[in-house]
């Protein structure tokens, strides 16, 4: 497995012996999470990492108890929940079982194993660990059939030992997840994974490229050998994702640093950089200054001319200079909007989607007294949200999110690809939210989104917005009011019933009159300070006689002054 920090390729050994003698920390600064690097000391010998090589050649070397015990007590101390064991091979480390059961006592929330399965596949071995707590198992499966998996790991019978562990964890309800580093020994097998997930209960399976400089002191022969073309990967990952969506769609399947533009039909499987994420090393008794761990791993990535037409191109980094080296960049298909639109009829990039039509809405100012305060993208989740202030009007959300959207907040304005949704802030004034919302619909509707279908009535969404102190009053006085109605005595006219109202908060009481006269007295939450908390109307019913209805609306009103 490689994850060796900022290993260089060609002959910096040195670099390589450092970080097999050191403990590499990698601090999570939004996620709180940690990944601690016991040593490079490895079983397998994989075409792509590292670790294998310096086994190999006698460098490698583990790492004692005493300096992962301090960087665990660190880390914890400093807020971190989430913990990854990683090597080399971690379960092959002396300081491995101490440092778990280390992890395990300071209450780390969740724990992580990163294992190639050289031992778990001895079912006592996994009862071991098990007994110590509940953890997340990250296997190294490098091929998605024994064939591949081992030819990449250099070690007969290495698929076996992992799926007997995967087999046995399976039995105890473990979460299994997977890793693999595509090359030229497997990419061909990619469409093997979803059976294998589905077989052996797999939650996630994360793919990522071959790193150049993360491959150990390699010649540019063998790197070349080793790496094939990104247009070549292509079939294989469709077929791959595709039988994953027929075998397994609840499995997390994601693939690191490959061209968005290859496989724009999911590109929504596709991602570069990660969380947040600090390097950390330890030195001595101390950790060294930290480094963000992406920004040193797109540092050998760059963007040809041909991504500036693209929309992926802002959450890309482009190829790795080693790559372009090889095999220059004419693959890059730059995918336009337009493009966008016809392979993405889920709108899984709904955010990329809606951008063109919030340009030409917002092009015009929000009417007074609101102004654009914020206006936040979330690609993952597919909401774009706007943040307003108000002045005394208060401060209001708008979101955007696909109509399907899971999780996402009521739209109340419906168009035929996209929902506007209003979340005020306690206090805001409804009724200038309301028409703040209005606002934006008729701008996204002039931009090109469609008619907008109201989907919530104006007033129900003044009376939903109002203050909590302000409601409560105006619920209080219309119960009073309504037991006034309820106890008036108009002649010919009788007292129905009482029910919500369907178009508003509030209360219709309705009175029968002679023949199938109607009558509804409507009273609703007003959210206006300067206005009554309720206001007073009527319906009447059809065919009811106006002027015999006047008589008895003026003597429900009367009971109600009196």
């Amino acid at each position: 497995m490689t994850h060796g920090g900022q290993a260089a390729a060609g002959g910096h050994l040195d670099k390589h012996l450092e970080e097999a003698r050191e403990v590499a920390v990698f601090e999570g600064a939004s996620s709180a999470q940690i990944e601690i690097q016991l040593g490079h000391v490895c079983n397998n010998r994989c075409v792509f990492c590292v670790s294998g090589q310096l086994t190999e050649q006698g460098l490698a070397r583990s790492i004692p108890e005493d300096p992962v015990f301090a960087t665990l007590e660190a880390a914890r101390a400093r807020g971190a929940r989430k913990l990854t064991f990683l090597g080399g091979e971690p379960t092959l480390q002396k300081s491995f079982l101490p440092a778990l059961r280390k992890a395990v006592d300071l209450g780390f929330e969740e724990i992580v194993i990163f294992t190639n399965g050289v031992k778990t596949r001895r079912p006592e071995y996994i009862d071991q660990i098990v007994r110590l707590g509940r953890f997340t198992w990250r296997f190294s499966i490098q091929g998605g059939n024994a064939e591949a998996h081992d030819r990449v790991t250099g070690r007969v019978g290495a698929f076996q030992r992992i799926v007997d562990g995967m087999a046995h964890l399976k039995a105890l309800g473990q979460d299994i997840t997977a890793n693999m580093c595509i090359n030229e020994l497997s990419y061909r097998s990619l469409p093997d994974y979803p059976a294998l997930a589905a077989e052996y209960g797999l939650r996630q399976l994360h793919i990522d490229m071959i790193r150049p400089a993360d491959a150990g002191a390699r010649t540019d022969a063998y790197l070349r050998d080793i790496m094939p073309r990104y247009a070549d990967m292509a079939p294989f990952i469709a077929q791959m994702l595709e039988g994953f969506a027929r075998l397994a769609p609840e499995v997390d399947v994601n693939i690191g640093n490959y061209p968005y533009c290859l496989v724009p039909e999911w590109a929504h499987k596709v991602h570069h950089d990660g969380e947040a994420t600090m390097t950390v090393a330890v030195d001595g008794d101390q950790l060294s200054e930290p480094w963000d761990k992406y920004t040193s791993k797109r540092s050998d990535k760059r963007h040809p001319a041909a991504c500036d037409g693209c929309v992926f191109k802002p959450q890309c980094n482009g190829l790795f200079d080693k790559y372009r080296a090889f095999y220059g960049d004419d693959e890059v298909r730059p995918v336009t909007r337009a493009r966008l639109a016809q392979v993405d009829r889920a709108q899984r990039f709904f955010v990329l989607q809606v951008e063109p039509l919030l340009e030409a809405a917002l092009a015009e100012a929000a009417p007074a007294p609101w102004r654009l305060a914020e206006l936040f993208r979330n690609t993952r989740d597919r909401r774009v949200e706007l943040r307003f202030s108000g002045g005394s009007a208060g401060l209001t959300t708008l979101a955007l999110t696909p109509p399907d959207a899971a999780g996402a907040p009521e739209p109340v304005v419906a168009f035929e690809r996209l929902g506007l949704s209003a979340l005020p802030d306690p206090g805001a004034d409804a009724e200038q939210v309301v028409a703040l919302l209005g606002w934006l619909a008729s701008r996204l509707a002039a931009a090109g989104a469609g008619a907008p279908i109201m989907r919530v009535p104006a007033p129900e969404l003044v009376a939903r917005w109002t203050t909590p102190e302000r409601l409560e009053r105006a619920r209080a006085r219309i119960l009073r009011l309504t037991s006034k109605l309820e106890r008036a005595r108009v002649p010919l006219w009788s007292y129905e019933g009482a029910r919500p109202l369907d178009d508003g908060l509030g209360t219709g009481v309705t009175f029968a009159g002679p023949r199938a006269d109607r009558v509804e007295v409507r009273l609703s939450v007003q959210s206006d300070p300067a206005r009554p908390p309720v206001a007073i109307g009527y319906r009447l019913g059809d065919g009811t006689d106006e002027a015999g209805a006047r008589q008895a609306l003026g003597a429900l009103m009367a009971a109600l002054r009196g």
